[in-house]
């Protein structure tokens, strides 16, 4: 997948091509723990002709390799230096929500705002429902002192479910 994906960025090698190829390589870099290589890439493109939506994207999914790359530090520039793009998004969970609540946590997470951080897990958790970062909030779960995951609150909300049925039933009984 990443050998065709490295011959079709050299094909095409305007930067709106090499955008939405890099995006797929982004996911096969994941599998294989290189985060460096696709942040390489995507810094090498020239945002001058992006749309907005593209830049957004661009900015958003830097912070989140960043982060997963262990080099928190630059995910906070960037995430300062394009703060308009990350505060357009705060409390928006419709659109790439999934990546700028992951981004809104670490952040929180890497300046000790744990409080904040679980308060934002919980709410991409409720808001974003299984996606493809359950594994990454679940996993933030456990960063920031709470381990449920997802399919433990769904059984909670089950069984607080039965309960009220249960009750109902006991005092028409």
């Amino acid at each position: 997948f990443l050998d065709i994906s490295e011959e079709l960025s050299a094909k095409y090698p305007d930067d709106t091509s090499r955008l939405k190829i890099t995006s797929n390589m982004i996911v096969g870099y994941a599998r294989v723990g290189d985060y460096n290589t696709p942040i390489t890439m995507l810094n090498r493109l020239s945002l001058a002709r992006f749309t907005k939506e593209m830049k957004e994207f661009v900015y958003s999914t830097l912070a989140m390799l960043y982060f997963k790359a262990g080099r928190a530090h630059e995910a906070i520039d960037l995430m300062d230096r394009e703060h308009v793009t990350f505060e357009r998004y705060k409390g928006n969970a419709h659109y790439m929500g999934s990546i700028f609540f992951y981004d809104e946590i670490m952040r929180d997470v890497y300046l000790g705002h744990s409080e904040e951080a679980y308060r934002k897990l919980k709410r991409a958790r409720r808001e974003m429902g299984p996606n493809f970062f359950t594994e990454e909030f679940d996993n933030l779960g456990k960063t920031t002192g709470n381990e449920e995951t997802e399919t433990t609150e769904k059984t909670e909300h089950t069984e607080h479910t039965e309960n009220n049925e249960n009750d109902e039933h006991t005092k028409e009984a």
